[in-house]
């Protein structure tokens, strides 16, 4: 009875095991992930980028309205030329609230309301009938630029800085992010060839050390001379030696795949799918979406220091503004009075003038157009150059995708070659026809062709990885 219970206990047991050890395989998106989640490079690349993006709108806000305020009090009490009229002290306060705009043609605008109230103390009423009062004046002022900012030259160029500067900060970022991923794909299938090759060099070494088994016993026979055994012997531990490389090469890579997730250790705990034996059959090559994040962030580069010339030649142009203002104006002594009578239009004050401001510093003023006008040829030609290597990279990967799937085919024929061939020699062997040493030869030729199949589909996932910088991959 209690050996039929242990034993459903341990047919439960088995099948519960079975299930969790399936599902903690780890796949590629799955890894990808959870990089996403931990690498600090990534996240920061990300989160500068899209916070960039976001602030690439705030080249708008030059030409936005905005609402302006002032409140002042003044409570002088300071001695007067004449306490007749301006008394022993003056209490004052004013508000003024509003709205202002800069057009982009050179228009300013500004609307505003103004509302003071002046109590002067200790004055002559013969000269000064009333002392406290409020006066009210809603004002609209106009600045139009004739020259340095005319039609609005300058402020579209102020534009072009800030809104440039932030796109190519965004591209930029983005673009590391996206190298993050590709590295890291690219250590997700350097772990999972690791293992592979550690899999085939484990089986190396156990065929070798059949075949060493299988020579001791001859020698001991006397079926086969001492030498068949020390060459096989010798042979074992050149196959360990290479199983224990293995080992160390999945270990380098365990540490580089754990450090894209933000782990410091050597150790993966999760299983990875095993690596089909046709992988890499199936790769298509990537699509390319037009310019490469990297390239567009150099174009933004470009127009950022066309900007900036045009901004720095605009900005010390001569100073010549147009300006004009209206308004309406009340006072009394009453607050309720005056507000009614500020929108009177039979105390009207207008105001017109004109102002001009040059820089005298000539020579300066033309190093500094100069020095611009090379930063923006600079930048033109960096942009050319972006341009020019992501084509040729593009076409380098094209070239290196298409020459590695012809070399995985090979890479496939040889080893089916060289299995065929390791077959029928360890069958010749058991039947006396041949030497341990041919046998030792194909199977080291064996795992010399999986080896080159292996590194072969390494090889196109990872061209297909890096290809994927140019695709709208994320």
């Amino acid at each position: 009875m209690i050996r039929e219970v242990m034993g459903k206990l341990t047919l439960i047991l088995a099948w519960l095991v079975l299930p969790v050890h399936g599902f903690s395989a780890l796949t590629l998106e799955s890894y990808l992930q959870q990089v996403r989640e931990k690498h600090g490079g990534w996240a920061a690349a990300r989160a500068t980028s899209e916070g960039a993006l976001l602030r690439a709108g705030e080249a708008s806000l030059l030409v936005k309205p905005a609402l302006f305020s002032t409140l002042s009090y003044l409570n002088d009490a300071k001695p007067t030329a004449n306490s007749a009229f301006l008394g022993s002290k003056t209490l004052y306060y004013g508000y003024s609230l509003g709205v202002s705009q800069l057009t982009r043609f050179g228009l300013q605008g500004k609307l505003s309301y103004n509302l003071s109230h002046t109590a002067l103390s200790d004055v002559n009423p013969l000269f000064i009938a009333e002392p406290s009062y409020y006066e009210v004046r809603p004002t609209l002022e106009l600045i139009q630029s004739l020259w340095r900012n005319a039609w609005g030259t300058e402020t579209t160029a102020q534009e072009k800085v800030v809104s440039a500067q932030a796109l190519g900060t965004s591209f930029l970022e983005a673009f590391k992010a996206k190298q993050w991923l590709v590295e890291a794909e690219g250590a997700y299938w350097g772990l999972s060839a690791a293992r592979e090759m550690v899999a085939v060099q484990k089986d190396s070494l156990d065929r070798a050390l059949r075949i060493k088994d299988w020579s001791a016993r001859r020698v001991r026979l006397g079926l086969a001379d001492r030498s068949d055994l020390l060459q096989a012997e010798a042979a074992l531990l050149v196959r360990k030696l290479e199983w224990q490389a293995s080992i160390d090469e999945e270990g380098s890579a365990s540490r580089q795949f754990n450090s894209f997730r933000g782990l410091q250790s050597s150790e993966v705990s999760e299983s990875l799918p095993p690596m089909r034996h046709d992988l890499g059959k199936d790769v298509s090559m990537p699509t390319r979406a037009g310019m490469r994040l990297d390239v567009k962030a150099a174009e933004q580069l470009n127009r950022l220091a066309e900007a900036n010339a045009e901004l720095s030649r605009h900005r010390n142009l001569p100073q010549l503004d147009l300006s004009a203002s209206f308004s309406l104006n009340g006072k009394d002594t009453e607050l309720g009075a005056v507000v009614a009578q500020s929108i009177k239009t039979d105390k009207p004050s207008v105001a017109v003038g004109m102002k001009f401001l040059t820089p005298l510093d000539v020579g300066t003023l033309s190093d500094n157009r100069s020095g611009y006008e090379k930063e923006k040829k600079g930048a033109h030609l960096n942009f050319q150059r972006k341009v020019f290597e992501q084509d040729q990279q593009w076409n380098d990967l094209t070239t290196k995708f298409t020459d590695a799937k012809t070399r995985l085919g090979l890479a496939f024929e040889i080893e089916k070659a060289q299995k065929e061939k390791l077959d029928y020699e360890k069958d010749r062997h058991s039947r006396g026809r041949t030497t341990t040493y041919h046998v030792l030869m194909f199977e080291q030729d064996f795992a010399l062709a999986q080896a080159m199949r292996i590194k072969a589909q390494v090889e196109i996932l990872r061209i297909s990885a890096l290809m994927k910088l140019f695709s709208n991959d994320t």
